[in-house]
């Protein structure tokens, strides 16, 4: 949510509030699946990249659905924030929302991310 230039805060009220948005509500998740592709057809699994075939989601997902064989070339990479790149992103975030007034992408918001970005790639680089 941070990421995208939102605040947990609206998260936080609703789950206080007794009510998880429908997206992490994942039973009815699974039960809208069921409903669409039948119930057969619906596969669950935990999401835990050390169970994915070589640490990959998109590997494992083409073995789910009996998939053997192709291949798909997509970048591997964990985009997930530090606790510090968080809370920067937590006090920027207001002034610099995702989205500008008409609903274009905001210019200085993607520039934003693409410094934090930049900085965590060269933290994580240097951690290895």
């Amino acid at each position: 949510m941070l990421k995208a230039g939102g605040t947990p805060d609206w998260l936080v009220r609703q789950i206080a509030g007794g009510k998880i948005p429908r997206s992490l509500d994942y039973w009815e998740v699974i039960r809208a699946s069921a409903d669409a592709f039948g119930t057969s057809n619906v596969i669950i699994g935990i999401f835990d990249r050390s169970l994915f075939p070589s640490g990959d989601i998109v590997c494992d997902f083409l073995e789910k659905v009996r998939i053997h064989g192709l291949k798909i070339a997509h970048a591997s990479r964990n985009e997930s924030l530090s606790f510090e790149a968080l809370s920067f992103l937590y006090i920027h975030n207001g002034k610099y929302p995702a989205f500008s007034n008409s609903g274009a992408i905001n210019p200085e918001r993607k520039l934003l991310m693409q410094m934090v970005m930049s900085v965590e790639s060269s933290c994580s680089t240097l951690s290895r």
